[in-house]
């Protein structure tokens, strides 16, 4: 989270009359007016400073990150290209926490840069225009002219960054050459970041066997990691959002097929978010009611509470 997100994130906290700056700045541990020059953007924060205050936002269930196991997972593998200066893969299902958990990644570290990829992106040209604006670097007239001018670049500075690219399976064969051409001649680390078609792409065939394409590239690899949400995760997520504790079971239960068919958590807090709306004043306290609220929302996602597929 960049500081102007966390800033913000205060401001509708106190705004929303959850807390007072006042009672914020005592739990935190802060001087009322170290607080009150973080939010009025007095003067660049401290990292212990925006760190206390992630900390007790991530504690309140304000933040949309918090540390799940898999999250955990996700955030180690980073760290551990980060430190070696090479490649790695992390895929997973949509709604497991890839993306935040690399943008909390990218916000928390220093030297690492973040891009989400579209599928315009297979086009090696487009590719690296989006490479060249991360890195503040002017494109060439020609695709090689805009390659020499970011390799320029990353051979010039101070240490090469860790690069997470989102949705990586957006980036084509030549595009994912032009990223080893990088990290060879500029020890630039890259983390593909994405859904399984990442492997598919890696293997150069459908059926798994490597082509000579891709040996290279795939020898560069360090690091695979493939996840999904847990029921820990679920657990973690309703500790998070502060769910009842008698109701977490409930979301569990739900979760479960949700969870191995995709969605994650994502998909939970779609089935909490509507149960609260169904709920009298957005109230989970009531429990027999907030449960059929549960149920009846699973339901409607087209799955019961005991894993099964509802009956239309």
């Amino acid at each position: 989270m960049q500081t102007s997100d966390l800033r913000r994130t205060l401001k509708e906290v106190i705004a929303d009359r959850e807390f007072s700056a006042g009672q914020i700045a005592k739990m935190v541990d802060l001087s009322p007016a170290t607080l009150s020059n973080f939010l009025a953007g007095k003067g660049p924060a401290s990292d212990q400073t925006s760190g206390k205050l992630r900390q007790w936002l991530s504690q309140q269930g304000f933040l949309q990150w918090f540390p799940t196991r898999t999250a955990e997972r996700i955030m180690g593998a980073l760290a551990a290209t980060q430190q070696r200066g090479e490649f790695c893969v992390i895929t997973g299902d949509a709604g497991c926490g890839k993306t935040v958990t690399a943008k909390e990644f990218q916000a928390t570290q220093k030297n690492v840069l973040y891009r989400y990829l579209n599928p315009l992106c297979r086009s090696t040209s487009v590719l690296l225009s989006t490479l060249c604006d991360l890195f503040a670097v002017g494109t060439g007239h020609s695709i090689q002219r805009s390659y020499e001018r970011l390799l320029a670049n990353l051979q010039d500075g101070p240490s090469s960054p860790l690069l997470i690219l989102d949705e990586a399976q957006h980036c084509g064969p030549a595009g994912l050459e032009t990223l080893r051409s990088l990290h060879d001649e500029a020890g630039l680390s890259v983390a593909l970041v994405g859904n399984s078609e990442i492997h598919r792409m890696l293997s150069g065939s459908r059926d798994g066997t490597r082509t000579a394409a891709f040996a290279q590239l795939h020898s560069r690899v360090g690091i695979t990691l493939a996840v999904q949400t847990t029921e820990d995760d679920v657990v973690e997520f309703c500790k998070h959002k502060r769910v009842p504790q008698e109701l977490v079971p409930v979301f569990v239960s739900i979760g479960v097929r949700r969870l191995n068919g995709g969605g994650g958590l994502r998909a939970v807090g779609k089935i909490l978010d509507a149960a609260r709306q169904c709920a009298s004043g957005g109230n989970l306290d009531r429990l027999a009611v907030a449960k059929g609220h549960i149920v009846a929302t699973g339901q409607k996602l087209e799955f019961d509470s005991g894993g099964r597929r509802a009956k239309r």
